[in-house]
């Protein structure tokens, strides 16, 4: 089976120009204004690297100012269900989430290239050796953000063990600079694909934190089955659980039930 990288720009589709209030709700930000090239030159950095495989670029066309393809009440919408088909064929090794971030954002001040990850207490091996290896040499510099809130592409591929990782780039990167950070990224996202290195930490989706140890909740038909860190998540999730995932040994009984 032909393994996928899959890399995801949920941001890419902007509303029109002529749309103010849009992009005054936005801080004048109502899409990645560098998303698409950042999720493109990414894609093309791994096409020759991951040689075995095939790399599948994946823009969303409907603007965040719509629905934002990135937090959890898009699940249900025709992208992201498109993008739920191909992370659950079994043949996906890693999914890279792209997005771009303006030059001038505070949050982010003094870095090129940002990480995001679901929880400072689940960082994956491979995505701290990423970062590092967008440092290495000096000319770049990377940090990581925890931040459960806006990762919801990240955790839908986590809760079906798909490894992924959220990448922001500079909006302020020139064309050089993009090329450098994205072949780093490529060449080391490959090089622990090769050596089995490609985690998926398991997160709690109750209280997002390290699941350890595992406690699966579903036991009804649910797909993906979500991860819990005791009972007392599980407990506390079932309702919101039911109603978003539409787990059908939940949604029977209303959240209400003892627990199996």
């Amino acid at each position: 089976m032909r393994r996928i990288i899959a890399v995801t720009v949920p941001h890419a589709a902007c509303p029109p120009a002529s749309d103010r209030p849009a992009w005054a709700a936005t801080g004048e930000h109502a899409c990645d204004l560098c998303g698409p090239r950042s999720g493109r030159r990414l894609a093309e950095a791994l096409r020759p690297r991951w040689r075995l495989g095939q790399v599948r670029l994946i823009e969303a066309d409907v603007p965040r100012t719509t629905l934002d393809m990135n937090r959890r009440p898009s699940r249900g919408s025709a992208w992201r269900r498109g993008v739920a088909d191909v992370l659950s064929g079994g043949s996906v090794a890693c999914l890279i989430d792209a997005h771009s971030y303006p030059r001038e954002y505070a949050p982010f001040f003094g870095c090129d290239v940002v990480l995001y990850t679901e929880t400072e207490r689940a960082v994956a091996r491979w995505q701290s050796e990423l970062a590092l290896a967008v440092e290495a040499g000096g000319r770049l510099r990377c940090g990581m953000v925890a931040n459960p809130d806006t990762t919801d592409l990240i955790q839908d591929a986590h809760e079906r063990g798909v490894p992924a990782v959220l990448i922001e780039f500079s909006e302020g990167l020139d064309e050089p600079s993009l090329r450098d950070a994205c072949e780093r990224i490529a060449t080391c996202v490959v090089a622990a694909a090769d050596a089995g290195r490609l985690t998926c930490p398991p997160v709690c989706r109750a209280c997002r934190t390290a699941a350890a140890p595992r406690y699966r909740s579903c036991c009804g038909g649910c797909s993906p089955r979500a991860v819990y860190c005791s009972r007392e998540c599980q407990a506390a999730d079932a309702r919101r659980h039911a109603a978003e995932d539409a787990c059908p040994w939940w949604a029977a009984r209303r959240g209400g039930a003892s627990l199996p």
